[in-house]
Parts: structure tokens; sequence; C-alpha cells
């Protein structure tokens, strides 16, 4: 997804950091989450954030045709808040966790039977990081490897994964073919 690493601004045009991945749903493909990064030096002492999806809208930057992320907080704002490292993620699969998140910021019990691989148990279960879902194995009803996540297709407007990339074939990375997976179909 090219929403990670994506910069975010306020409405005032001030940085307020990236995106470091996402939090969706694997029932029902909606993004839940945007895990942003803030401060720190080339990576280090960086303060992470859980926000909720549909805190974001995406504009057209004037001055390029990049896209820009909007989240309607100060730089003020996210230095006194509460966040975690990248060592030490919250519980996104506790609810109350996520319902509390949404309130600090006052906006608006499944598995992964078909994807294979090691998930980690923060936020395995419904609520799994993107991050996690990249470069895992697929496997049909009989157990067959049929092929690897590659990348994931989000509709940014709605806030949900619409497909998976889904590659398969070749041999090291040579000869791979790619396929655009509704997500709804990888159970």
């Amino acid at each position: 997804s090219k929403l990670i690493g994506m910069n975010i601004e306020n409405p005032q045009g001030q940085s307020l950091g990236e995106i470091n991945d996402l939090v969706i749903n694997t029932s029902t493909g909606e993004v839940r989450y945007a895990a942003v990064t803030y401060g720190g030096f080339l990576g280090v002492g960086n303060k992470m954030f859980a926000v909720p999806f549909e805190a974001f809208n995406i504009k057209q930057k004037a001055d390029s045709q990049e896209p820009v992320l909007m989240l309607n907080v100060t730089q003020k704002h996210l230095e006194g808040a509460t966040g975690f490292d990248k060592d030490h993620w919250p519980n996104f699969a506790d609810d109350s966790y996520l319902d509390d998140v949404k309130q600090k910021r006052a906006h608006k019990n499944e598995k992964l039977r078909s994807k294979t691989g090691k998930l980690d148990p923060k936020t395995s279960g419904t609520n799994v990081r993107i991050s996690q879902l990249n470069g895992m194995n697929i496997q049909n009803t009989q157990g067959k490897s049929v092929g690897e996540i590659k990348d994931i297709v989000i509709n940014v407007t709605h806030g949900n994964v619409q497909y998976a990339a889904v590659t398969y074939g070749g041999f090291l990375g040579v000869g791979n073919k790619m396929f655009a997976v509704p997500f709804k179909a990888l159970e």
C-alpha cells in the first residue's frame, strides 16, 4: 500500500509525521486505524499513535501531483498525547482499547483461516496490521500454497481493502504472475 510512509499534514500545512502501518479488520476489510509516527530523528525516538482511519482526509497538494493525508490536529496535540513505540504495540485485538482510542481522538473473534504465517498476538484475530499480511502465504482449502500477498489495495475514500495483490509461480521472484484477488475472497 502506498499509504505506508505517506506524509501527514494538518490544515495549517504543518507536518505531523507519516503512516507507519495500518490496522485492518480482516472480516470486513475496514481500515480501522493508522499507526502514525511522529517526532524523533532518523527513526530514533519516534512516537507512534493509533489514529482512527476515518479521521484522515486525502487532498491533492496545490504545488504537486502528490496526494497528502490531512489530519485535523496540531503538533502540540501529538507531543502531549500518549503513544507507543515500534517494539511495544498496543493490543489492537482488544476492542476496549480501540474504543478508548476513538474516544480520546473524539472521532467518529474471527481468525485468519486461509492466511498462514506468524502474527503478532496483539493484532491477530480480527484486527491485523497490513505489514503482517504482506509476504504471507495463501493456501487453498486443501492446504496447498496458491500464492503470496505482495500488496494490499485500499479504497481511501471508503476506508476499506479492495484487493490483495497475490503473486504465484516463478522461481526466486522471476516469472511470478500477479493477480488482484478480492479481499473478501480471503477467509
